[in-house]
């Protein structure tokens, strides 16, 4: 299991493999910022996605939500946009936002 963060009264290290990780679909994913560390105000995750996986749709309700393609390319569903999305991109979406949000990564 992957350190936790190490916080100091100004603020937040998270190194290379650290945070808590956690199982949410059957999907890997490591906490690096708990909204509990934040005040409610964020929280940053990391996953890697392996071809052709999909995060299934939901909807955050209090939250927007942000994603950074890091490598490869994913296929993103907002309501009823699309888009895809490449290496270097960001993605974003508002909290409670007409349907929801799907990612396909496709390569």
């Amino acid at each position: 299991m992957a350190r936790e963060s190490s916080e100091t009264p100004t603020g937040f290290l998270v190194g290379t493999g650290e945070g808590a990780e956690v199982l949410l679909g059957g999907l890997a994913v490591q906490f690096k910022l708990r909204a509990g560390q934040t005040a409610g105000r964020l929280s940053i995750t990391e996953m890697t996605l392996d071809p052709h996986r999909l995060v299934p749709p939901h909807v955050h309700a209090d939250e927007d939500e942000y994603t950074y393609v890091a490598a490869g390319t994913v296929g993103v569903r907002v309501g009823d946009e699309e888009f895809e999305a490449t290496q270097g991109c960001y993605l974003a979406s508002q909290a409670a936002r007409r349907g929801s949000r799907v990612l396909e990564s496709r390569r």
